[in-house]
């Protein structure tokens, strides 16, 4: 009866948090009620509780930020952040816990987050070529394709406002992280199952992260690949096959730069910003340079305070510092680290900040040693994400991350039931 009910719970919270990353925007709900349904299996037996580092290294980074409270100025702020990282908390539980999911219902929640993100990728494109002329003259002045919200009228477009896109829908940067790890699942899945569903998945997410281009995404992708061609030659894998992959890497940006005017535009985009950091230019309204001005910022702030600021004064520190440091950037661009290894040690100390970054390159070495591909490229992946975003501090990205981390590499197996030591498999 318990094992049963743990089942359907778990599954339940899962499937919820594979359909909430594309809805987050319109409706909180499904993240929410997931992490808690996750959070609440932890309590029901049977009880497998097993040794996960992911899950105890997640955890530890609630704390630190949790325990940043006794220093934190702005309580108010720092309960409400504390509060929105509970997922943080839950979601390690339920692994920790053990999980009781039957190949079929993996394969079901892997088919619904990447299913479900494919086809809002398809309707964003749609939406793209309606209002294609606009939509390119945004990209030349950082902008981004609009992701559809699910809810409005796919052929509806919002308004624009200083070049950028009001919509309602899923922050083009975090989809392009959730597309980038849909196509390292698809593909390995493929290869190994050789079922034509994920391929086709894999194709769709391929096509429209490059016409997308959301710069963070597309670069984390061809980081992991790079990572998982090297680990393959280590390997002295079928050289025929090696060769497929390595001239599909270099062919792909070259396609795709004069296949699509979105990219060739997102390329101007890119010149301009390194033009801006490397001083020619302004470094106002320009993505990259703000962002490296934010880097600095955030580094004057950590060496000043080495176990932080605290959780709730972020921004108010970031504003003091950049008003120190005399930055170039107009007030409506000072924006906070945009790293989030960087937004860490300025909240919580440099402990957690370095954390982050063990987890993650820890992960890379654990799985290279192993031959672990689908974990390989995961970890790859997260670990430039995180270089760009600072997806924590959002709770799309408090789902996403232990998502991607703990369920992702759990490709379903011919047996019936996943043992919890199978997970990473």
């Amino acid at each position: 009866m318990g094992q049963a009910l743990k089942n359907k719970i778990q599954f339940a919270g899962l499937l919820l948090l594979s359909i909430g990353f594309v809805y987050q925007t319109a409706t909180p709900f499904f993240l929410s009620v997931g992490s808690i349904a996750l959070g609440i299996s932890a309590l029901i037996p049977p009880y497998y509780w097993k040794k996960d580092w992911i899950a105890f290294t997640l955890i530890a980074l609630w704390l630190f930020n949790a325990l940043s409270g006794f220093w934190s100025e702005d309580t108010a702020a720092w309960s409400q952040i504390i509060t929105r990282q509970l997922a943080l908390l839950l979601i390690p539980f339920a692994v920790l816990s053990g999980l009781q999911l039957s190949p079929k219902q993996t394969k079901g929640i892997h088919l619904s987050w990447i299913g479900i993100s494919a086809l809002f990728a398809l309707i964003s494109l749609f939406r793209y070529f309606l209002h294609k002329e606009v939509i390119d003259l945004s990209l030349i002045e950082s902008g981004a394709i609009p992701i559809w919200d699910g809810i409005s009228k796919p052929w509806e477009l919002s308004a624009i406002s200083s070049s950028k896109f009001n919509h309602s829908g899923i922050n083009h940067i975090y989809f392009s992280i959730l597309q980038a790890t849909a196509i390292l699942f698809c593909g390995i899945s493929y290869a190994k199952s050789r079922q034509n569903i994920w391929l086709l998945l894999g194709i769709i997410h391929l096509v429209c992260i490059h016409w997308f281009l959301a710069r963070t995404g597309i670069v984390a992708l061809y980081f992991a690949g790079l990572i998982l061609f090297l680990r393959l030659a280590a390997k002295a894998a079928n050289k025929k096959m090696m060769l497929i992959f390595g001239l599909s890497v270099i062919a792909l940006p070259i396609i795709s730069y004069f296949s699509f005017d979105a990219v060739q535009n997102k390329v101007k985009n890119s010149i301009a910003d390194m033009q801006a950091v490397s001083g020619r230019r302004s470094i106002n309204h320009r993505s990259l340079a703000m962002r490296v001005e934010a880097w600095k910022t955030a580094w004057h702030l950590i060496q000043k305070h080495p176990i932080g600021v605290g959780a709730g004064d972020v921004e108010t520190a970031m504003a003091k510092q950049y008003e120190e440091d005399r930055t170039r950037l107009w007030m409506e661009n000072r924006i906070p680290p945009h790293n989030q290894y960087l937004e860490t040690a300025v909240a919580a100390g440099i402990v957690p900040g370095l954390l982050l970054i063990i987890l993650l390159i820890g992960g890379m070495i654990h799985a290279w040693r192993k031959n672990k591909l689908l974990p390989l490229g995961i970890y790859s992946c997260l670990l430039i994400s995180l270089c760009f975003e600072s997806i924590l501090q959002t709770q799309l990205g408090i789902c996403l991350f232990p998502f991607i981390l703990l369920f992702v590499p759990c490709i379903p197996q011919e047996k019936e039931n996943l043992s919890p030591e199978s997970l990473h498999d």
